[in-house]
């Protein structure tokens, strides 16, 4: 196993803390119905490990704001302690910022949800009124 320099102990306990990162299979249903399968650790958001792999996604913030990057959770557990745009209606209902999201366990993701996101955010009664 390679690590990072032994003159360092915390350098090589943050090495080693990735290597036992916890890997979990990813599957995103990608328009049309195909889909992107690829492996993941807990360390790095679905959006970066996607892109990583090659599979080109819509993203705008990068931070959980904008939901662009929203999919719809069909199978497993992601945690996405950063995003705040996604209201707790849409979070019962399986959304995911997935700029912010990372799997606690084997997921499928429907991609390409920040329209539907948008269009049920905009059906809301204002507050307020």
């Amino acid at each position: 196993m390679t690590t990072a320099s032994d003159n360092s102990s915390s350098s090589s306990r943050r090495a080693l803390t990735c290597r036992a990162d916890k890997v979990h299979t990813v599957t995103l249903v990608l328009p049309g119905g195909r889909e992107a399968v690829f492996r993941a650790g807990s360390s790095k958001s679905i959006y970066d490990i996607a892109s990583y792999a090659g599979v080109h996604l819509p993203a705008s913030c990068r931070m959980g704001t904008c939901t662009s990057c929203v999919c719809k959770l069909l199978a497993g557990h992601v945690k996405q302690p950063q995003q705040s745009c996604l209201p707790p209606p849409l979070l019962k209902q399986g959304y995911v910022a997935i700029c912010c999201a990372t799997p606690t366990s084997d997921v499928t993701l429907l991609t390409h949800q920040g329209a539907a996101v948008r269009k049920w955010k905009a059906e809301q009664p204002a507050k307020g009124k």
